[in-house]
């Protein structure tokens, strides 16, 4: 695997693993076990975390550094909605990034 098609998968990675995040919080509104992410969690920490920008998505859908875990109070009502402008904003930033980029 070349590096552009390496850096494609890793963004693709973090991007499934946001969306997961959100779909498991709005497809489990009663359940608390969702909202909570450990830091120290190997995907988390390798995809998002380490990374200032990836800490600041992860801050911009709800979560939020509670010590050991990134915690999200939003509202399910309002994660459709980051979902779908999430959705947008990636496809726009992959297909505008030159693929020397990736």
């Amino acid at each position: 695997m070349g590096s552009d098609e390496a850096g494609q998968a890793k963004l693709d990675r973090a991007y499934n693993l946001i969306v997961n995040l959100m779909s498991n919080i709005y497809n489990n509104k009663e359940s608390e076990n969702f909202r909570k992410v450990r830091k120290t969690n190997k995907q988390i920490n390798d995809l998002l975390g380490k990374y200032k920008y990836g800490i600041k998505l992860l801050e911009d859908i709800g979560f939020l550094d509670d010590g050991a875990f990134y915690v999200n109070n939003t509202d399910v009502k309002y994660l459709k909605v980051f979902r779908t402008d999430f959705d947008v904003a990636y496809k726009k930033f992959i297909n505008g990034l030159p693929k020397k980029w990736l």
